[in-house]
């Protein structure tokens, strides 16, 4: 679909246009030229968003006094909503092997299999989540949960 837009440009301008695009060319040239500023713009902000994250990461590192923030958590189950994808921080729940004969209303079986990339059985404890800066303790993401899990731990 397109659209007509109306601009006005100075008259010394249009004739150059004439001359280097050719008569009739003049909207294609000027579309061709909107697309690659917006494309320059949106790398902008892509790069501008960027920088202002590793400022808020190098910050929060330097603030914290507890190590333990700063070290990469091994197994974690991650809350999949909108929030996550945009904000800094990120909800999780945290997982444990212990007891898995005996389960709460409150947790949820996870199999170890190599698409969730734990080592060993484990359940999910979703009366314990947390948030924490994706930049200082979400380095690498080790597997992905089905929506079934995640259906259940939405329940939960």
């Amino acid at each position: 679909m397109t659209r007509t837009l109306s601009i006005a440009i100075k008259e010394n301008i249009y004739r150059e246009l004439r001359k280097l695009v050719g008569v009739g060319k003049i909207s294609a040239f000027a579309n061709r030229a909107i697309e690659k500023g917006l494309g320059e713009l949106e790398k902008e902000q892509k790069r501008e968003k960027e920088q202002l994250r590793q400022q808020l990461i190098e910050g929060y590192q330097k603030r914290t006094k507890n190590k333990e923030l700063q070290k990469t958590l091994q197994v974690y189950g991650e809350i999949p909503n909108e929030r996550n994808e945009y904000s800094l921080s990120m909800v999780g729940l945290p997982l444990t092997t212990d007891d898995l004969k005996k389960f709460l209303p409150v947790e949820v079986y996870i199999e170890n299999t190599p698409t969730t990339g734990l080592d060993k059985p484990s359940k999910i404890l979703c009366d314990s989540p947390f948030t924490w800066n994706k930049g200082i303790r979400f380095k690498k993401r080790l597997g992905v949960v089905s929506k079934e899990i995640i259906e259940k731990v939405k329940r939960t």
